[in-house]
């Protein structure tokens, strides 16, 4: 039988991972074409699973409490700690403006109300900022409420929607060959969740041999989810599939089941945002050694700022936090895995060995899908 510790380390992966980024996936597949767009979801999955057990290895080869960012301090000195900041900071922003930017439509849509948008998206940014300041045990404990709300949903959405769903919707025809690349970036954002693994260590911390299997599990369910998600997506709207993939429903479902899927959306996203932005706050509270009102400030400002500047498309934040993240901290975590094995502090629990040419090969895909999207903000 899985403990409730166990429980509440997968469900905070799986709350921290299905954020925004699942109701981008059926957009992105659907112009990137089926077949490409799934595999590109099957073979990211697989790098992420390596890198969140890399990780998950060097946080057991390390003495005290750190994020990533203390982690390339200690490894690989300043332009370690440099990159973790870059990476932790570009990722976590990225998402907590994305959830702020469409918590509001999603709220508006499933209470029927129109124009107030960017007013419910704040209500709800000050409720969560209220919720991280409580403390990890009380987000977790949420997460596992959370989390089998979000499965029902989904459940409860694909039993009501069955009867709508169309082969014909089923293409395997990308766009263009921008479309084909265009899925790395918002699924890579999808499929990112190793900046709550150092939570996920603290929770399981006197039963460590747990933590890789938590890793897996908390991996592989959100993959599962998003294939299940996107096909009935797609099935039931095709072509017309929108780019938040709840507000296209509207044209082929009942308006309950559509704000029910609002309610889906409301509950992914604010998930995501209770346990990125206590991830932020730690990462200035315990390796920036700065007071917990500070690090929290910092920790939500920025995206706040952001979001009342007017930064609110949603598939653009998602590829470009996806791509420059997901990308950096990828070739962070391998350079550190590489270095914890014959620098580490002390001996983990367990440990995973992945061949050179697999650590430089995870290592390639990253930096060409950061790349790829630098020279796309360019041009």
């Amino acid at each position: 039988m899985f403990n409730s510790k166990f429980l509440k380390s997968v469900s905070l992966q799986i709350g921290t991972i299905v954020g925004a980024g699942i109701l981008g996936i059926p957009y992105i597949i659907v112009h990137a074409g089926l077949f490409l767009g799934f595999l590109y979801l099957a073979f990211l999955t697989i790098i992420v699973l390596l890198v969140n057990l890399a990780y998950s290895e060097v946080i057991l080869r390390t003495k005290g409490d750190h994020q990533l960012t203390g982690y390339g301090e200690i490894y690989l000195g300043k332009a370690g700690k440099f990159l973790g900041t870059l990476a932790l900071i570009l990722g976590s922003y990225g998402a907590l403006l994305a959830y702020t930017a469409q918590l509001g439509k999603f709220a508006s849509l499933s209470l029927n109300i129109s124009g107030a948008e960017v007013f419910l998206s704040l209500i709800i940014f000050f409720i969560g900022a209220a919720a991280i300041s409580l403390g990890l045990k009380r987000i977790a404990a949420l997460e596992t409420l959370i989390v089998p709300g979000i499965l029902g949903i989904i459940i409860l959405i694909f039993f009501l929607g069955l009867s709508k769903i169309r082969l014909a919707n089923f293409t395997y025809t990308p766009d263009s060959w921008a479309s084909a690349f265009s899925p790395y970036g918002v699924l890579l954002f999808a499929l990112s969740g190793a900046s709550i693994i150092p939570e996920v260590e603290e929770n399981l911390r006197q039963e460590h041999h747990l933590i890789k299997k938590s890793v897996v599990w908390g991996t592989l369910i959100p993959a599962v989810i998003y294939t299940f998600f996107s096909l009935l997506i797609i099935g039931i709207c095709g072509q017309q599939t929108s780019p938040d993939a709840i507000s296209g429903l509207k044209s082929f479902l009942p308006a309950f089941i559509v704000k029910t899927g609002a309610l889906l959306g409301m509950m992914t996203m604010f998930s995501s945002f209770l346990t990125l932005g206590y991830v932020l706050k730690e990462m200035y509270y315990r390796d920036f050694k700065l007071n917990k009102h500070l690090a929290l400030g910092l920790s939500l400002l920025p995206p706040l700022v952001m979001f009342l500047s007017g930064a609110r498309s949603f598939i653009r934040i998602l590829e470009i936090s996806g791509g420059l993240m997901g990308g950096i901290t990828g070739i962070l975590i391998m350079a550190l895995f590489s270095t914890a094995k014959t620098k580490g502090q002390k001996k983990p629990p367990w440990e995973i060995n992945l061949a050179p040419l697999l650590i430089v090969l995870t290592g390639t895909v990253f930096a060409l899908g950061t790349i790829y999207e630098i020279i796309k903000i360019i041009y």
